[in-house]
Parts: C-alpha cells; sequence; structure tokens
C-alpha cells in the first residue's frame, strides 16, 4: 500500500485532534459500530487487560449504526476504563490513514462479516491483526499475520495481551500482514489469480473437447 504524499505530517495532526492517545499503545476497531461486529467482546477483552498494559489505549473509530457505542461504553466504564477509549466517529481520507499509522494492533471480533476491507487496510499498514473466525479469513493466521480467535472476550483478550507482551512479534506479524496483502489482494495479484482461473478453466474444457 503507497502512503499518499502528505501523509506524514497526518499523525502529529491526528494526535492534536485526539491528545488522550499520546504516548499510548493504540488499539483499532475501523468500521461501522454495529451489534454484529463483536464490540461487546472488544470491549470485555480491553477491560481484562487494561490494568495489566496500562499504557494500552482504545480507538474506536466508525458510525453508530445502532447504538453500539453506548453499549460498549457501559462495558468499558463498569470496568473502570471508559476514559481509556477514544470515539472519534467515522474517519476518512488523511485522518483514517492516520488512525491506522498510530495504531499498533488492529482488532475486529465480528460475529459475522463480509469480505473486510478494513482489516486488509490494516495488514496493508503493517498492522497486526486480532479477527474473529467469522471474519473468514484463515489467512490471516496461516501467514502468520496475526491472530484468528473466536468471537469472545476471553479469547480477544488473549490475543491482544499476547501482541502488546511481545515487540518483536507484533514487529513479525506486521511484516508478514503486508506481505500477504501485496501476495494476494493488491490489484496485479488479483488480476492474475483471475488470469489463472480463466487459464484453467480454458484447459480443462480443451482436455474434455479432446477427449470427444
Amino acid at each position: 500500500m503507497r502512503t499518499p504524499a502528505g501523509a506524514e505530517t497526518d499523525a502529529p495532526n491526528f494526535l492534536a485532534q485526539y491528545p488522550e492517545l499520546k504516548g499510548k499503545r493504540v488499539i483499532l476497531f475501523l468500521g461501522r459500530m454495529h451489534l454484529m461486529k463483536g464490540l461487546d467482546a472488544l470491549a470485555r477483552g480491553f477491560a481484562a487487560i487494561a490494568g495489566r498494559f496500562p499504557d494500552a489505549a482504545l480507538l474506536v473509530a466508525g458510525p453508530d449504526i445502532d447504538g453500539s457505542r453506548g453499549r460498549m461504553a457501559s462495558i468499558l466504564r463498569e470496568a473502570g476504563v471508559l476514559e481509556r477509549a477514544v470515539f472519534p466517529g467515522m474517519l476518512t481520507g488523511n485522518d483514517k490513514l492516520a488512525a491506522l499509522r498510530r495504531a499498533g494492533l488492529f482488532v475486529l471480533s465480528s460475529y459475522s462479516e463480509g469480505f473486510s476491507v478494513a482489516v486488509i487496510e490494516a495488514l496493508a499498514c503493517g498492522l497486526p491483526v486480532v479477527i474473529s473466525e467469522e471474519c473468514c479469513l484463515p489467512e490471516v493466521a496461516e501467514s502468520e499475520a496475526g491472530f484468528v480467535v473466536g468471537a469472545a472476550g476471553d479469547q480477544v483478550a488473549g490475543a491482544m495481551s499476547a501482541l502488546l507482551s511481545d515487540d518483536g512479534l507484533r514487529a513479525r506479524m506486521g511484516r508478514n500482514g503486508r506481505k500477504l496483502v501485496e501476495q494476494r489482494y493488491t490489484w496485479e495479484s488479483v488480476a492474475q489469480s483471475v488470469a489463472n482461473a480463466y487459464r484453467a478453466v480454458v484447459d480443462r474444457g480443451v482436455g474434455l473437447g479432446g477427449g470427444g
């Protein structure tokens, strides 16, 4: 993923908007805030590890579709860690890129998910990811680009804790994620996959015709 011109200056501007994140290790969610996104699992997972990682903060970015922000805030408030969560609403353009650049890891603990562009964007930016099995991206685990877990607070907590505890693991998974995107999800790699699929179909057709 190529960094847009001027993006290098976005991080300081972003921190000026959200000073609560300065000096923090940011756990990022980016997407629609909806019940199916498993934000309750993320909130419970963060609450479980917050005491162990006092420099960790949650950045939950996206439009609130169904009141999920309030439900998530209630869980965090009950755990005494609501002040360590930032809800900027929907981020686009350079603000979105700055959030990805500022984050240390990305979490999507959905209960149901189609193909997630947000996960691919996070991987392209070199972020290790924690995703649920329902995200249907087993290649994340296969490529050691992050953790694929059940959509439950304790499993999300365990994966986040493993990443926050090990700088080397985060860096290695981040590199693997970027490589995964380059190999499978760039326009060039997708075009090559489609061309290979068509070629295989044509070759099978030729074989069947020749056998008639």
